[in-house]
């Protein structure tokens, strides 16, 4: 409610809620005190005790809402400082509220504004960590795939080297299975010149039994020597050319003998040229077989760091998308900070215009306050003196007699006695001293309608001190 648009009621109620501060739906002279100070109306002690003495009607010590509400009625202009004051007071309060939750914010954003830069310090920290570890991790990749390419290459060679160990092994099989079948053939020459051998030497021995029968017989029958000595010397030559056989044939053994050994080393040695053969294959598969291990390990090895560098970098992606989110925080705490900056500076600046404009109105308030006091206690200095000399009045004319005409008249051509000269008689309008000590009622009750405000018009004077009350509260 804008508090200008306030009517009587609703501004004695308001400042009389001010002041029951202890809510008895009454208050008292500390209270009365405390609030006149506490709005800086800038009575004196003797003043404030005056004008709760003046409320306090049945002098109780409390004033009531109805006691007020005649006060209120007796002093507008105080009713009109109590209400507006009041109002700027809170006002004044809320604004200082409003300031210091500003300076709260100010610290909090501050404080998030440090909690920012330092999450961005440690992003900036994380992130230079994780981009050393994508470093590291790129660099054992590449050393890994060196590596594997080393490998494969190793891999090659050893394959090519097996193959041609295979063909060699298939060369000195063949070489190996050719000198067998070379030895068996010795071997069934060998067995050919034996039996050749052992026929020849069957035949030499028949002819050796036979020269010996013949020659027994040819002793016995020494007179068929002639005819058997063509037969003798047929079967000695037979004999001879059998030895002669039986030589050859031995020779013949003799050298298929030699051959045989000759083949049988032969066959030794492409034996153990295959076998030799037959190790170095079995090395170069175990060695291909290791090399294969070794390549399936470091293929494994290149994969797993491969997959490593692959989350070390969206590791680092996510590093770099923290590093941004925590500068942009930086960035939007930082501009919130200097807003609110901006906005406790406003609130700072229209209170301290509000203070001016309160301190320079409440000022312009000090005359009339305490002209208006001034006023109501001429006002009922005036009433008490005038009642006192209507009450000297009514007693006179009471007291006194009605003269006759011609007494009357005496009296009139009479000068007037000197103690009819006196204050105490009104009735005694010829005396000057008495009209201008004691001016008409009317007068006295224009003249404070001029210097007495009423609150429309305290209202418009304040408008144009003061236009932050026409604001809402």
């Amino acid at each position: 409610m804008n508090h200008e648009d306030a009517s009587h009621a609703e501004k004695v109620r308001g400042t009389f809620d001010e002041l029951d501060l202890k809510r008895t739906r009454s208050f008292g002279l500390d209270e009365w005190i405390t609030i006149l100070q506490r709005l800086h109306i800038d009575f004196t002690l003797a003043t404030m005790r005056d004008l709760f003495d003046k409320a306090d009607a049945n002098g109780d010590g409390l004033v009531t809402y109805s006691e007020y509400q005649k006060f209120c009625e007796m002093f507008p202009t105080t009713l009109d400082s109590l209400y507006y004051r009041s109002k700027d007071y809170w006002t004044d309060i809320h604004q200082l509220e409003n300031i210091e939750e500003a300076k709260k914010q100010e610290r909090t954003l501050k404080d998030r504004e440090e909690q920012c830069r330092l999450n961005l310090f440690e992003a900036q920290q994380v992130t230079d960590k994780q981009d050393h570890r994508v470093h590291m991790s790129a660099q054992q990749l590449k050393e890994a795939q060196m590596r594997e390419k080393e490998q494969r290459d190793n891999i090659v060679k050893a394959h090519a080297m097996t193959e041609d160990l295979r063909l060699e092994v298939r060369d000195r099989a063949a070489d190996h299975a050719e000198a067998r079948d070379n030895e068996r053939v010795i071997q069934a020459g060998l067995n050919e010149a034996r039996h050749a051998v052992e026929v020849t030497a069957a035949q030499s021995r028949n002819a050796e039994n036979d020269v010996v029968k013949a020659e027994e017989y040819l002793m016995e029958l020494e007179r068929k020597v002639a005819e058997q000595r063509s037969v003798v010397d047929r079967l000695r030559g037979m004999c001879e050319h059998m030895h002669h056989d039986l030589t050859h044939a031995k020779s013949t053994e003799q050298t298929a003998v030699s051959a045989l050994l000759e083949s049988q080393r032969a066959v030794q040695l492409s034996g153990e040229r295959l076998s030799l053969s037959e190790g170095e294959l079995e090395a170069a598969i175990a060695r291909e077989r290791d090399s294969n291990d070794t390549a399936a390990t470091l293929n494994a090895e290149s994969l797993r760091l491969q997959l490593i560098l692959e989350n070390e970098t969206k590791e680092l992606l996510n590093c770099k998308d923290r590093e941004k989110l925590s500068r942009q925080g930086e960035e939007n705490s930082l501009l919130e900070s200097q807003e609110h900056l901006r906005v406790l500076q406003a609130l700072q600046a229209q209170n301290k215009d509000f203070n001016l404009q309160r301190s320079d109105v409440e000022n312009e308030e000090v005359g009339l306050l305490e002209q208006e006091v001034m006023l109501r206690e001429q006002r009922e200095s005036l009433e008490d003196r005038e009642a006192k000399l209507r009450t000297n009045a009514s007693n006179f004319s009471t007291t006194r007699r009605s003269p006759s005409p011609a007494h009357y008249s005496k009296y009139r051509s009479s000068p007037m006695p000197s103690a009819y000269k006196s204050k105490d008689y009104p009735d005694n309008h010829n005396n000057s001293r008495f009209r201008a000590s004691s001016p008409p009622r009317r007068h006295y009750d224009n003249d404070l309608a001029r210097t007495t405000m009423n609150s429309s018009t305290r209202s418009n004077t304040l408008k144009s001190f003061s236009p932050h009350r026409q604001r809402k509260y």
